[in-house]
């Protein structure tokens, strides 16, 4: 005869073991879902801050030069976006790091590379975008072309989430 008292042991034993299997891999994904979240945001973000950086020359003035004060403005447009789309977004966790390449004296082979950071150290991704030159053209009237370079990052628990875009100025 089959003791059921025994049996029940069991029972108890397995439905802990597999709802602790379930209750872990719901907060796998969970975590997964949210990193991929602010991947995009960041995706998102970098492209809109390296389009607006390249467009400003059209709204404000001719110049290409990046200033202090577009830089800063920039980043705090960005960082305000992030906590709007983010609940638990915390600014000390978010970095920009803007690099732009301009030419002197119209010339491809003589490029200047003007950084700006802010906030959180972005890591570099690779090349810096002064060694990009395959990135470099001249326009139809044989001027350069300026480069933008906008990356942001942000930092969930252990993980720095990142991104880059480039964009070629006017």
């Amino acid at each position: 005869m089959v003791n059921f008292k025994k049996q029940a042991g069991v029972f108890t034993v397995e439905l802990a073991l597999v709802t602790l299997i379930i209750f872990s891999f719901i907060t796998f994904t969970s975590e997964l879902t949210i990193r991929q979240s602010i991947h995009g945001l960041l995706q998102n973000l970098s492209f809109s801050g390296a389009s607006l950086i390249k467009e400003r020359t059209q709204l404000y003035d001719s110049n290409t030069t990046v200033s202090h004060d577009q830089a800063n403005d920039l980043f705090r447009l960005l960082s305000q976006s992030m906590s709007r789309s983010f609940a638990q977004f915390s600014e000390s966790n978010f970095g920009m790091t803007i690099e732009q390449v301009t030419f002197r004296n119209k010339d491809i082979k003589d490029p200047v590379l003007s950084l700006y950071k802010k906030g959180m150290s972005c890591p570099s991704g690779g090349k810096r975008l002064m060694r990009e030159t395959q990135l470099f053209f001249l326009t139809e009237r044989g001027n350069p072309i300026p480069l933008y370079r906008v990356s942001l990052c942000y930092r969930k628990g252990s993980q720095k989430l990142a991104s880059s875009a480039i964009m070629i100025g006017r």
